[in-house]
């Protein structure tokens, strides 16, 4: 049977301000970047967008088992050995079968994929894991051999994602990508089991420095590094020693000249411009 990817759907700007991804400073998302705190990260700041009853950090290989990053609390009232045995049987072979795992080695773009979008992949098999009842996957292939996917699951007795759902959680499509790129590119080494990578918090301070260099004006500049660091128009209004209406200004200015219209879209380019080098 000839499988079918379907074509990543065309970027929109992040238009749901999310506490934690398009509208939390850096700090949190920083301090959550390794492996253990990234998952929890984006589980709580997408159940602000849609209702999801689990999610599942995961790093596809090719030609071999993948690894679960992360596993939010499971459904359903299957014993920890009935799980731990679904579980295995997925690791064993059955991923081999898993539309997402499946899209990976066709070589998908990175987006959000309603499992629905992959209807030739379905994986039907009578064991799929942890009774997942409908799903969806930010897919991030980070090379020819890697790839993420976070997924977020409605379990047993809860309703299918509505149209509504997904088009909340694609409107996070940039955001989050971006951030998986940006976890893989700070801590591959350091999640294959090699040294973890010093100086990330200076490489931080320097982005956040640097940033809007050259095309800001100085004040421009350090209203967008304050917001950044998670000041609100008032707080950077005090600290540069300006009125809130002047600093508000500036930063809409400074968005003209990025060519952004929200927080959102200010902290995708900072996340980009983090992991450009």
């Amino acid at each position: 049977m000839s499988l079918t990817i379907a074509p990543e759907p065309k970027p929109e700007p992040p238009s749901i301000e999310v506490a934690g991804i398009a509208g939390d400073s850096t700090a949190a998302l920083l301090d959550a970047m390794d492996s253990s705190g990234l998952g929890p990260y984006l589980n709580d700041a997408l159940s602000r967008a849609a209702r999801f009853d689990q999610t599942a950090l995961l790093r596809y290989r090719r030609s071999h088992p993948p690894r679960f990053l992360f596993h939010s609390e499971e459904f359903g009232p299957r014993s920890r050995s009935e799980r731990s045995e679904e579980r295995g049987a997925y690791l064993e072979g059955i991923y081999l079968v898993d539309a997402y795992y499946r899209a990976f080695v066709k070589g998908c773009r990175a987006g959000f994929y309603p499992v629905s979008a992959l209807q030739s992949q379905r994986l039907e098999h009578p064991k799929y894991p942890f009774g997942w009842m409908d799903h969806a996957s930010y897919l991030v292939p980070t090379s020819h051999s890697d790839c993420l996917s976070f997924c977020v699951i409605r379990g047993p007795g809860s309703p299918a994602f509505s149209p509504g759902d997904f088009e909340s959680l694609r409107r996070l499509e940039q955001s989050v990508c971006a951030i998986l790129r940006l976890h893989w590119k700070l801590h591959a080494a350091h999640d294959q089991g090699e040294a973890h990578p010093e100086g990330l918090d200076v490489k931080v301070e320097n982005a956040v420095a640097n940033f809007g260099h050259p095309s800001l004006t100085q004040r421009e500049a350090e209203v967008l590094r304050l917001i950044l660091r998670g000041h609100t128009m008032k707080s950077a209004g005090l600290e540069l020693g300006i009125a809130t209406t002047t600093a508000a200004l500036h930063r809409k200015r400074a968005y003209a000249k990025l060519e952004i219209c929200s927080m959102g879209e200010l902290f995708n380019l900072f996340i980009r411009s983090l992991g450009s080098d």
